[in-house]
């Protein structure tokens, strides 16, 4: 087994409270409880009843589990379940008609379905057959589907969104996470605009900031922790640039696209849609040297202060780094 992940970015000094990024981690909390922790059923629809249906129609394969319910309800490994259950279940016999089988079969996934879009959860997540006039596309971006999920997506936003907020300021950093959610959610509906599977989750959002944080502070360390279990336990951290880091990253998602699409469970085309808008935005800041000329100049007026010129901060940095390499030692332990 082995578990690689971000830990923070070495040497992390902040000019300036992130509130935007603690405000956009609170929504994300307070609304994980409200949709995920508080309800007995999140989605709606119970395990219970979830099985008891797949029971009663895997008990009669001449019966044909509705397209909409199995597209709903159902992930991917459960709708490749109840095909191959079909082909290999044997006919049962029974004096109710097929007919009536089939239409109480109905019935109860159009109950299950009423449940499902019912909840919190799928009311405000992205469900791409809902079209353009929907609020999750805001929405989904602070929704979760469960304790692994949240952590996950917190932790990558934390290594990367409080340097952003600091370099770019409140305004143009909170601008800039509500765009690149909208565009990854964008690049999840262009696979297929007439999905009923809902998406939630702020990892598009994160990628985008995982995309600018990639050029923006391309040579600023990573602090990567590492846990090997192979026939012995290795655990420790090693720093790598932050460009190798989100390329890695990046390269794996894409290569998770072309090899098993986007039908894994995880929304891969949200997460590259919203690296690619993240890593044009802080190339259009740079070829334009917007936050030279007017970002970091209106952020030293609020403080009543001087700034540096980013390029001037980022060398310091590099030769800093390069000055202690002598006297860095490798962290590690079994």
């Amino acid at each position: 087994m082995m578990l690689f992940l971000p830990l923070g970015v070495d040497n992390t000094e902040l000019e300036r409270l992130p509130r935007v990024s603690i405000t956009i981690a609170a929504i994300c909390i307070v609304a994980f409880f409200i949709s995920w922790v508080v309800p007995s059923n999140p989605l709606g629809v119970g395990e219970n009843e979830l099985r008891s249906l797949l029971e009663q129609s895997l008990e009669h394969p001449d019966l044909e589990f509705p397209p909409a319910c199995a597209e709903r309800l159902l992930s991917d490994s459960g709708r490749r379940l109840v095909r191959n259950m079909h082909q290999r279940a044997t006919e049962s016999d029974g004096a109710e008609s097929v007919t009536n089988r089939q239409q109480g079969l109905n019935e109860r996934c159009e109950e299950l379905i009423a449940q499902h879009d019912s909840s919190l959860l799928s009311r405000f997540s992205l469900v791409p057959a809902r079209g353009l006039a929907q609020p999750g596309w805001l929405t989904y971006m602070f929704l979760h589907l469960g304790w692994m999920h949240l952590l996950g997506n917190l932790l990558f936003f934390y290594v990367t969104s409080l340097l952003l907020e600091d370099a770019w300021g409140r305004p143009l950093f909170a601008g800039f996470y509500v765009v690149g959610g909208l565009v990854a959610g964008v690049a999840h509906y262009a696979i297929d605009p007439s999905s009923e599977s809902v998406m939630v989750g702020a990892s598009g959002a994160v990628a985008a900031c995982m995309g600018a944080f990639c050029l923006r502070f391309a040579q600023r360390r990573v602090r990567i922790g590492y846990f090997v279990w192979l026939l012995k336990i290795f655990r420790g951290t090693f720093p790598v640039p932050g460009w190798v880091w989100g390329g890695l990253w990046f390269g794996n998602e894409v290569l998770n696209y072309y090899l098993l699409g986007n039908n894994t469970g995880v929304a891969v085309m949200a997460h590259i849609g919203g690296f690619v808008f993240g890593f044009a935005g802080a190339s259009l800041l740079r070829v334009t040297q917007l936050e030279e000329r007017v970002v970091a100049p209106a952020l030293a007026a609020k403080q009543g202060g001087w700034v540096a010129d980013p390029r001037l901060a980022e060398a310091q940095e590099a030769l800093d780094q390069e000055t202690a390499r002598p006297h860095a030692r490798a962290s590690s332990a079994c």
